[in-house]
């Protein structure tokens, strides 16, 4: 723009189908040719020149959450015998794409201001992550049973980075 501000934007939606049937292995084929559903994430930044020389910029970017999983883990079979060299099945209950985590959403704010120093251009750099200091869920247990779904991770929290740029 002509006082030097600029934005941009990106918004991607896609879907895709995933066949991993296994013929070797019928346990393994319960979900094995899922379509999934639409996935939209989203991108944008822009900067604005304020007054006193200050530039103020953002980044704003948002992801759906992951799938989430009920894996079950089989050691016997139903005749009651163990498998064989302590062997485990793993078996999904849940069809893929039934239940998510919740949508990220993160916003970035820089602020800088540039000097001259002589031959030196120096610009001191002020960088907010996370600025609403989201704590969005990225991590549940995936294994079904008492512990199923009890949060493992979260979005990481606010911080500040301190910076320069220098030119010469």
């Amino acid at each position: 723009m002509s006082n030097g501000s600029f934005f941009g934007f990106s918004l991607t939606t896609e879907r895709f189908t995933i066949n991993d049937c296994d013929v070797d292995n019928r346990n393994l084929t319960l979900w094995c040719d899922a379509p999934r559903t639409w996935q939209t994430m989203f991108k944008g930044h822009g900067a604005y020149p304020a007054p006193g020389g200050v530039i103020v910029s953002a980044f704003v970017q948002g992801y759906p959450g992951n799938d989430i999983n009920a894996n079950f883990n089989i050691t016997r079979l139903p005749s009651g015998a163990r498998l064989t060299g302590g062997q485990t099945i793993t078996v999904d209950l849940l069809r893929p794409d039934v239940l998510f985590l919740p949508y990220q959403t993160k916003v970035d704010l820089r602020v800088m201001r540039r000097f001259q120093v002589g031959n030196l251009r120096l610009a001191p750099v002020l960088d907010l992550f996370n600025l609403f200091n989201a704590n969005t869920v990225t991590g549940v247990v995936s294994t079904y049973g008492s512990r199923w779904q009890n949060i493992t991770s979260i979005m990481q929290a606010r911080y500040i980075r301190l910076g320069a740029e220098v030119e010469w």
